[in-house]
């Protein structure tokens, strides 16, 4: 039994071994990814035209050549990237293509490159998030606005029900903010995990500016979240009294005076008759 025992251990041992070693990239894909970050475009051509290696193919980070050379914001990488044979749309690991990691590193000049040359502008990475999470994230409000402007869905939502105006308010992100109530964004939105609006998420960071962007256009300061809390309340909690304050209910209004019944006009009296001449 022992012995018996012993062989599964080996040959448990083995089997890792072998995976280990095929998930190992070989000498000749190494060196091809070394030449992408070294940005060593003859290093490229050779690679893939002379060692026939696949320029779509994963590194130990599962990311693509491309992918590495759009975050890195090389144009000149990811132009022999392209002329090589990558597959401008080919993702990475968790689903993020060239385009949407040019975006969220806040390479709006090489994203728009991409989309020129083809790149999609509706494809949605491994969590359900379409390209203007990923421009949000990158800060660009000229890209966004572009993007937004040449039909991005605004009210589009990811695996938590998310949105781009949450994501927004959440970074303190003014100007975007604006682009996207301009754009019909919806405003009490909530998310899955905690039931928070955008003047929620703005009230956490105490983004005061945002707050009351957000206010000015009609979010709603009353409403709760999972836990019962208000967008105030929050604040407080994250210790932004400013953004508090700026939270506050309104004063009530002074009720009107109430005021009795206006009195009847008098009637006027009725003339006297004229006194009668003497001798009549």
């Amino acid at each position: 039994m022992r012995f018996q025992r012993a062989l599964g251990v080996v040959a448990c041992l083995a089997l890792g071994a072998a995976a280990a070693a095929a998930d190992k990239p070989d000498k000749k894909t190494v060196n091809f990814f070394k030449a992408v970050t070294a940005g060593d475009l003859a290093g490229i051509q050779e690679a893939v035209v002379k060692k026939k290696v696949d320029p779509n193919v994963l590194d130990e980070t599962d990311n693509t050549a491309l992918c590495i050379a759009a975050t890195a914001g090389r144009a000149d990488v990811v132009g022999a990237l392209l002329k090589a044979g990558a597959g401008i749309d080919t993702p990475n690991g968790a689903g993020l293509t060239p385009l949407m990691l040019a975006a969220r590193n806040g390479r709006a000049e090489l994203a728009q490159t991409l989309m020129a040359g083809g790149a999609s502008k509706d494809a949605v990475d491994k969590r359900g998030r379409p390209l203007l999470f990923h421009a949000i994230h990158g800060g660009n409000s000229g890209f966004v606005k572009t993007l937004v402007t040449g039909g991005a869905p605004v009210n589009a939502t990811d695996e938590s029900n998310r949105t781009p105006l949450m994501l927004a308010a959440e970074d303190g992100q003014l100007e975007i903010v604006d682009v996207l109530v301009q754009a019909k964004a919806g405003l009490d939105a909530r998310d899955l995990k905690a039931g928070q609006t955008p003047l929620m998420f703005a009230a956490i960071g105490g983004h005061d500016a945002v707050v009351t962007a957000l206010l000015k256009a009609g979010a709603d300061p009353a409403l709760k979240d999972n836990d019962g809390h208000l967008a105030k309340e929050l604040a407080e909690a994250n210790e932004h009294p400013a953004t508090a304050e700026l939270l506050k209910p309104p004063p009530p209004k002074a009720a009107a005076a109430k005021t009795g019944p206006k009195a009847a006009p008098r009637a006027k009296a009725a003339a006297k008759p004229a006194a009668k001449p003497p001798g009549n």
